[in-house]
């Protein structure tokens, strides 16, 4: 056990007063940020996904109107490009979601971490006052 280990041991006996809910309470406000990107996220996904089901249902109905095969495979294909679209918007959404939450998770960790340093230096403080 290392130096540190050993100070970080000794501060968190000595702060048995610790209030998890405090750093709870500060991560959930600091989260608030990442929630409306996720909701706005969220919103354009679903917009987009609604829009081109839309375009898809469009296409399909227009494929059994049209009667030369030309606009029949161009109609099928415009269909197949709709739907990869919305393949591709799902996995714009997992990226960025992952990514937003990712950035909450290493905030939360950063609240923690300052939070640890100032037990840590407030331990320190006691130790002199006690060596005094």
């Amino acid at each position: 056990m290392d130096d540190f280990d050993r100070k970080l041991s000794e501060a968190l006996k000595i702060e048995s007063r610790y209030d998890g809910a405090t750093g709870k309470e500060m991560s959930s406000m600091a989260g608030g940020i990442f929630d409306r990107n996720i909701a706005t996220a969220k919103a354009w996904t679903w917009g987009f996904l609604a829009f081109e089901t839309l375009c898809m249902i469009v296409i399909a109905l227009a494929a059994f109107v049209v009667q030369d095969i030309k606009w029949v495979v161009i109609l099928a294909t415009a269909f197949i490009v709709s739907y990869a679209t919305t393949i591709l918007m799902k996995l714009w959404f997992w990226i960025v979601h992952t990514r937003i939450k990712l950035q909450e998770d290493m905030r939360a960790l950063q609240l923690q971490i300052a939070e640890l340093n100032e037990k840590l230096g407030g331990s320190e403080e006691r130790e002199a006052r006690n060596e005094e």
